[in-house]
């Protein structure tokens, strides 16, 4: 049983997607705390700062990489419990630019209504709506068949009859799975996590792997830890000449492909 985890991301990149379908099992850390930044490990040594993607989606306009931010009410709190800021409404800022990106894309014109579904309730939290993207991204990159809801019982039962090419069985969220979030050492709660679903793989990102990961620890559990390893291959996008971009949100790639080339890109 392979396991793999993230907390939820604003419609996420693209290799969010791929981990996820490359796993088993998906566990949705919703229960962390929410950061606008983390703290990367650079190769040559070193940290830097960026984007953590929790209230972030890129996607390719005409002038290349722009950013949907989500605005909230930053204070420490987990991702579930913070507030998002619905005055003024950004919603439909964020719904101009998807359709300025996307107007013209072979799988816009299907798949934007569903995207207008999602933007038009206000939530309660950032989780409640981040979690509602993920699973859509998550499911337009297995399926086309409709969908009334994305909610995550939803998601399962269909991912349970549903012939798909990829792994993915079920996901759940940290915040049911009665582990307690992390206070001290984060491989000791991957590996609670792990024995917690009967997982004996974990797959991590390089940034992980490089940032804190305990390889040695989760040998002594028995716990086989796979490092990601995919590329972004190209695909058709909008405005060729500003160039290939990849990794971008899943928005790029389910508007700009049919479903059998979106396999293909996250297999």
């Amino acid at each position: 049983m392979r396991l793999s985890g993230y907390q939820p991301h604003y419609f996420p990149r693209l290799h969010y997607v791929q981990r996820v379908l490359d796993s088993d099992l998906f566990e949705l850390s919703d229960y962390l705390q929410f950061v606008r930044k983390h703290e990367f490990p650079l190769p040559q040594g070193g940290t830097k700062r960026g984007k953590s993607f929790q209230a972030h989606a890129s996607i390719k306009l005409a002038n290349g990489i722009f950013y949907l931010v989500i605005p909230t009410v930053d204070r420490l709190q987990s991702i579930t419990t913070t507030p998002i800021v619905y005055q003024p409404d950004w919603t439909q800022k964020h719904l101009a630019s998807i359709r300025s990106g996307y107007g013209r894309a072979s799988q816009f014109r299907v798949l934007f209504p569903e995207v207008e579904t999602l933007l038009s309730e206000q939530y309660a939290s950032l989780g409640e709506l981040t979690i509602k993207t993920v699973l859509w991204s998550i499911m337009r990159v297995i399926t086309d068949e409709p969908m009334a809801q994305f909610s995550l019982s939803a998601v399962n039962q269909l991912l349970s009859k549903t012939k798909h090419p990829f792994r993915l069985q079920k996901i759940v969220l940290g915040s049911e799975t009665k582990v307690a979030a992390p206070t001290g050492n984060p491989s000791q709660w991957i590996i609670d996590l792990c024995r917690k679903l009967n997982a004996t793989e974990y797959i991590t990102g390089g940034t992980a792997g490089a940032a804190y990961m305990d390889f040695e620890l989760f040998k002594k559990f028995n716990i086989r830890v796979m490092v990601q390893d995919w590329n972004c291959q190209s695909y058709a996008q909008q405005y060729p000449k500003v160039g290939f971009l990849p990794n971008l949100s899943a928005l790029d790639l389910i508007f700009n492909e049919p479903l059998h080339v979106r396999q293909r890109i996250l297999g």
